[in-house]
């Protein structure tokens, strides 16, 4: 179920793409404090991207709301790159952002059920609680 209303459309704090190897850059955007208690929120896909949408539904003023464009998908590079893009890939390359971002444990939204399930394994001891959209 929806919130009765999202939070505004804010401009995002920081975006940036760390090598994650194989050639594959991440692109990730951040909003809210930077100081914030750090939201992950993953896409749906295949190939979907991160959504500004997507981080209206935390309090710019509480949330640190971190979106990274999985490997092959949005703006991420290489576009609809498939070598070595995997669920273990994505899973390694998530927590290398989550230290590269100086964050012990986050909380993690998904906006689909795949997304969800294809995150099942991710370690419960860095992840605060799990919410699904949609």
């Amino acid at each position: 179920m929806l919130p009765p209303s999202l939070d505004p459309d804010l401009p995002a704090l920081r975006r940036f793409m760390p090598p994650v190897g194989s050639g594959h850059l991440f692109h990730v955007q951040e909003w809210g404090r930077a100081d914030g208690l750090p939201a992950l929120v993953l896409h749906g896909g295949p190939g979907s991207g991160c959504s500004p949408l997507l981080a209206r539904f935390f309090d710019p003023q509480r949330y640190r709301v971190i979106c990274p464009d999985q490997r092959g998908s949005g703006r991420s590079s290489p576009a609809a790159g498939l070598t070595d893009n995997t669920t273990a890939h994505l899973l390694a390359d998530l927590r290398q952002l989550r230290r590269a971002c100086g964050i012990a444990r986050w909380l993690v939204m998904v906006d689909a059920f795949g997304s969800f399930a294809a995150h099942g394994s991710f370690e419960a001891a860095q992840v605060a609680q799990v919410a699904q959209v949609a």
